[in-house]
């Protein structure tokens, strides 16, 4: 299982971009965004420059994904077709409004998977932009075992915002209900990976950091970014800090003597600490593991 904090969106038409930003940029992943961020007469020059890529993708740590447009417009499966390959983590699936569209994308990739001979099963991140897909987000999480991750977006004029109509804020409180509603309904699913985003003012890098730093207090574990100098700071909100992870390591070792002792409680830092926290000490410290932070 891959963990990405930044996931940077590329539009697949800018060959430069394709061929040279997913070596260069400090983003975890790339989304090479063959829908609203390829013009319609440009969309088969797309899926061609993201094969190429693809087909000579060497020694790159990485996460590779697709966004390919919804199967409504037609060109879904000319899409799944030319992009499925062994070097794609996922492919991203905008606009997500039912349970069936999930079903129906999981038959294609099998489909296409059996017909390349691709042996490791391509994931699928989903993008919920539609109301019902931000009321049901379990549903949509659990009706393919191939959905890894799910994004509670709220950038701002865009689809998300769209289908509640809300008014957009820097602080976000109107969509806070939705955005909590997709976490906890992704978490219920079992996914592990829960994205959000979009921050589309690209000189507002204050303004970037505050909103990913509320999604990170909300449970989201890592943010879509649109500019490349968004990663160093995505990277550096959802990195669990290392002074911090290693306090947590010293009260996980107490508490184990504890146990060990025949005790349930501890005092730890002037509060009492019981089972429960250790096992949420746990889970934070497998994640600082996973980015890197400590051995």
């Amino acid at each position: 299982m891959y963990m990405a904090r930044s996931m940077l969106y590329l539009p697949a038409a800018n060959s430069d971009w394709v061929q040279n930003t997913p070596y260069e940029t400090d983003a975890d992943g790339v989304i090479f965004d063959l829908e609203d961020g390829t013009h319609t007469s440009k969309k088969d020059e797309a899926r061609t420059l993201v094969r190429e890529f693809l087909d000579n993708a060497e020694d790159i740590d990485t996460v590779l994904t697709v966004r390919v447009n919804s199967p409504e417009t037609g060109f879904f499966e000319d899409d799944v077709a030319e992009v499925a390959h062994p070097n794609l983590d996922a492919i991203v699936l905008p606009k997500v409004d039912s349970e069936e569209y999930v079903e129906y994308a999981d038959n294609v990739l099998t489909y296409v998977e059996r017909r390349q001979g691709i042996d490791d099963e391509i994931d699928m991140f989903l993008l919920p932009e539609s109301a019902y897909g931000l009321y049901n987000p379990y549903e949509l999480c659990a009706a393919s075992d191939r959905v890894e991750s799910i994004t509670g977006a709220t950038t701002r004029d865009g689809d998300f915002n769209r289908a509640l109509d809300y008014e957009f804020t820097k602080e976000g409180l109107e969509s806070l209900y939705a955005r909590s509603n997709v976490l906890a309904g992704a978490k219920a699913a079992g996914l592990d990976q829960v994205l959000s985003g979009v921050w589309t003012d690209v000189k507002d890098k204050e303004g970037l950091r505050e909103h990913a730093e509320f999604g990170r207090q909300l449970g989201f574990t890592g943010y879509e970014i649109i500019h490349p100098d968004h990663a160093e700071i995505v990277n550096d909100v959802f990195t669990p800090d290392e002074d911090e992870m290693r306090e947590l390591q010293e009260m996980v070792d107490e508490l184990e003597d504890a146990f060990d002792e025949g005790n349930s409680v501890i005092r730890w830092n002037d509060e009492m600490v019981d089972p429960a926290h250790f096992r949420t000490a746990k889970q934070k410290l497998e994640r600082a593991k996973q980015y890197g932070v400590l051995d």
